[in-house]
């Protein structure tokens, strides 16, 4: 059996593991836009939750930041929603 690969049970058969399905081009492109996505959303949240910057800034920026962390934490959620139906 090859590295990395070890046997299950399955209603009494043993056989290697299998692997997952490749996704096709577009759908690993989805895969690397949410985690890119979620990567900045983080950085975001991170700065408006307890950068002292954050706090000197006037009340507008403030707001449309706040607003931009809420569409981007919708935006990923259907990403993941996409993702979700690449699997069978």
């Amino acid at each position: 059996m090859p590295p990395g690969e070890e046997m299950f049970k399955f209603h009494g058969y043993s056989c290697p593991c299998p692997k997952p399905p490749l996704l096709q081009p577009f759908q690993q492109r989805v895969v690397t836009e949410k985690e890119q996505l979620d990567e900045k959303f983080c950085k975001l949240a991170d700065f408006v939750q307890s950068a002292p910057a954050f706090r000197q800034l006037d009340e507008a920026n403030r707001e449309l930041l706040k607003q931009q962390q809420a569409v981007m934490a919708q935006y990923s959620e259907i990403l993941a929603a996409r993702i979700k139906l690449f699997r069978p």
